[in-house]
């Protein structure tokens, strides 16, 4: 596979859309690097051209997805946060409902 860049672009290919299945988020990004890496030292200079276009796309979707999962992680925290705080407020008004009156 040194000179074979068909056949590495077809391997990556089946690994990207195979290996969803099995691992998580952070080791499907790190073992296609990894493959991509590995393609990039097999193949000679002159065949680099062929496969940065696929990289490149894929880098940029994988930074994308990676971003978008810490914005939904943050999102959930803020709501968990949130959610905490109302019911301290709606247990506190409970609180002060319940509280016998003083007559001036």
């Amino acid at each position: 596979m040194h000179a074979m860049n068909r056949l590495w672009l077809m391997y990556l290919n089946f690994v990207q859309t195979r290996q969803h299945e099995n691992l998580s988020d952070s080791n499907i990004i790190t073992t296609i690097r990894r493959l991509y890496d590995r393609a990039f030292i097999n193949l000679r200079v002159t065949q680099h051209d062929k496969i940065w276009p696929e990289y490149l796309a894929w880098a940029k979707s994988s930074i994308l997805f990676h971003h978008k999962k810490q914005q939904q992680m943050q999102q959930h925290q803020e709501s968990k946060y949130l959610s905490k705080q109302l019911y301290e407020f709606c247990d506190d008004m409970l609180f002060i409902t319940t509280l016998p009156r003083r007559r001036i």
